[in-house]
């Protein structure tokens, strides 16, 4: 109770309104050749991050980010021939060496990435020059005229 300036009994009531602070916690997930756009910022490597804001409520908030990158899965296929032979790789026929890669998206949304190698062994070619009697067997074979 208060008194005013001529004596009278003043009362004054304070109606106290406490706002919470705000602490979010979240966790995002990108592919290794993406980033995110986060609290103004682009975020590109694995790790946890503490935004702080101000709430609409004049408060002060905070967010913790998770952030998982996941590294792009790669594997190397080698795939092997004759000369003259060909090789088809997802409907592309090949007949001689080369080394290219192709991108599939993986089960997450990524890119898995497939290097396949082509080799074509050369044909190896032996004439074998033999003299032969008539009458005579060469490996088990009769010559006859």
């Amino acid at each position: 109770i208060y008194k005013t300036f001529e004596g009278c009994d003043s009362i004054i009531t304070t109606q106290l309104i406490i706002k919470p602070i705000y602490n979010l916690n979240t966790t995002r997930s990108i592919c290794s050749n993406d980033s995110l756009l986060f609290g103004g910022v682009y975020l590109k490597t694995s790790g946890n991050y503490t935004f702080k804001y101000t709430s609409s409520r004049g408060c002060d908030s905070t967010v913790n980010l998770t952030l998982n990158v996941i590294q792009a899965f790669i594997n190397q296929q080698t795939l092997r021939s004759c000369q003259g032979k060909t090789i088809v790789v997802n409907g592309n026929s090949y007949t001689q060496n080369i080394t290219f890669s192709d991108s599939l998206k993986g089960t997450l949304g990524c890119d898995s990435i497939i290097v396949y190698q082509l080799i074509f062994s050369p044909v190896n070619v032996v004439n074998i020059a033999k003299n032969v009697c008539i009458g005579s067997k060469y490996e088990n074979i009769t010559i006859t005229k």
